[in-house]
């Protein structure tokens, strides 16, 4: 294990650090699911690792406000990244709260279903 001995309050900020539950096994029906729960994620203010798959790339931008982690070394290699590098994780988890809160506040979802319906 690279990150030294476990400890209960080591394992405890883990889980808090890694809770993204990302689905790594391309299913059809899990791409809107996976699409919401990381912008849930992001909304609370948790650094994110998420798949590249369906529409992933508009709501994360790789290394801005999230991580995309196509292979399981992608993977390991960012959540490695995310445990050893406290700022890293605390800028990426700012920056996804700022995209959740600037793209997607209820008047923005307001103007764009406005838009749609051509009203």
């Amino acid at each position: 294990m690279p990150w030294g001995a476990w400890t209960p309050t080591k394992l405890r900020h883990s889980v808090r650090v890694l809770d993204s539950s990302m689905n790594t096994v391309e299913v059809e029906t899990d791409s809107g699911r996976g699409y919401l729960k990381a912008l849930v994620y992001m909304s609370g203010e948790a650094a994110v690792i998420a798949s590249p798959r369906g529409q992933m790339g508009e709501l994360i931008w790789d290394g801005e406000n999230g991580f995309l982690a196509g292979s399981p070394d992608e993977w390991l290699a960012k959540l490695e990244r995310l445990i050893t590098d406290q700022a890293l994780r605390q800028k990426l988890a700012v920056a996804g709260l700022t995209t959740a809160r600037n793209e997607y506040s209820l008047e923005k979802s307001f103007d764009g279903l406005l838009q749609a319906l051509a009203l």
